[in-house]
């Protein structure tokens, strides 16, 4: 039942993710914009989960979540701390 949920709320957020990209562009960039969405997002997760299973097999399970999430918590931080443009979407 808790991954049939983490599902629906992982498609919810990758639409609306991806809706939020396309209202916020111009009509004549949206193809290029959305090609480096696409890329970016359904590109670099198959690679993200190729360095944890590795991580997985080299150290522990448990080793590899906790690397994957002191890189996401730095990361989010380090975006809230910016002066970034983007967080008024």
């Amino acid at each position: 039942a808790c991954l049939f949920l983490t599902g629906i709320c992982l498609i919810t957020l990758l639409s609306a993710i991806t809706s939020l990209a396309q209202l916020h562009v111009t009509e004549d960039l949206r193809g290029r914009v959305m090609s480096i969405f696409m890329l970016a997002f359904r590109g670099g997760m198959p690679l993200g989960n190729l360095v944890s299973g590795y991580l997985a097999a080299r150290f522990s399970p448990s080793t590899a979540l906790l690397a994957g999430s002191v890189l996401l918590g730095s990361s989010a931080i380090a975006f809230l701390v910016s002066g970034s443009p983007i967080k008024r979407l």
